[in-house]
């Protein structure tokens, strides 16, 4: 069985090395890895809808919990054994502060540069754009101009997810659990994650 894990973590214990870029981290492909009997370590894109459903599930089981707190300059985080896309994995759910607040506002940025852009328009902009993820898009019906508003629940939502990150191993031997761990603390400090 082949390791997948970031080759610059791990150094000589690798085997082989794919990056989640590659589309690994979509959900087919990690059943086809647990299929194949290959174990991993993955980082998980926010992204995903069953990581935003999982942050969502334990989001107040971890922040600023003293029990998932991992110690000086580390995040809080907990593992959780879950089935949901096919195969068992364990998934370790990662929450850090100082990541939430950059998080936040990047968000914030994005939503003023979209209601800049929102602005400047007479004609509703292509779907493709995505402007109305966080703003609510319609042409007045009285003289046909572009009107807009922000759209408080979506903001929310991205907000609560600001802060998480997961990655996801199919290792389960307990001699080396503390060292996956490790390997998670290491990934998060080096910042290699951008999810």
């Amino acid at each position: 069985m082949g390791w997948i894990v970031p080759k610059e973590v791990c150094g000589n214990i690798v085997k082989r090395c794919l990056r989640a870029s590659d589309g690994l981290s979509l959900c087919l492909n990690l059943r086809y890895l647990a299929e194949k009997n290959c174990r991993f370590i993955m980082a998980l894109p926010g992204s995903l809808k069953y990581c935003r459903e999982l942050i969502d599930k334990h989001r107040d089981e971890i922040v600023n919990k003293s029990e998932c707190y991992l110690g000086p300059d580390k995040p809080y985080g907990r593992a959780y054994d879950v089935n949901e896309l096919g195969f068992r994995m364990r998934v370790h759910v990662y929450y850090d502060p100082d990541k939430a607040a950059h998080d936040g506002r990047l968000l914030h940025e994005e939503i003023a540069k979209t209601e800049n852009e929102l602005a400047e328009m007479t004609e509703p902009p292509a779907r493709s754009l995505h402007h109305d993820r966080y703003f609510f898009i319609n042409r007045s019906s009285k003289d046909g101009s572009l009107s807009y508003r922000r759209n408080p629940a979506a903001i929310d939502k991205a907000l609560s997810q600001c802060g998480f990150f997961l990655i996801a191993e199919t290792d389960f031997k307990k001699r080396r659990r503390r060292f996956l761990t490790s390997i998670a603390v290491v990934v998060w400090s080096k910042r290699v994650l951008t999810i």
